[in-house]
């Protein structure tokens, strides 16, 4: 067992299993999946690495209160991840993330 994950078997077999669940949640638009969605996908963990489909994602969680896919939005905007490079929307959305974050 031990020699599976240290192969990364169980634990690839396990992000796979959570893309399905998330993809899936996360069109029936469920706030807590479409944020960790959207950090798989800059990071290719058990999907094509599609910053795009990182960004979709991730603005739908941040419209539902995300304060960690705000953050993740104005690292992108800010560094220009993905998206044109942005100091307004990377602004907007780090005042977004520092508001739902005094809010919680």
């Amino acid at each position: 067992m031990e020699d599976a994950y240290l192969d990364g078997l169980i634990v690839h077999q396990a992000l796979e299993q959570a893309f399905t669940w998330l993809s899936s949640a996360a069109q029936d638009e469920h706030p807590a999946a479409a944020c960790p969605l959207g950090e798989m996908y800059p990071k290719g963990k058990s999907v094509p690495q599609h910053l795009a489909k990182a960004h979709s994602w991730l603005e739908q969680a941040a419209e539902q209160g995300s304060m960690l896919a705000c953050d993740c939005l104005a690292r992108m905007y800010g560094a220009g991840l993905g998206v044109t490079s942005d100091a307004a929307r990377r602004d907007f959305r780090q005042n977004m993330a520092v508001r739902a974050d005094v809010d919680e």
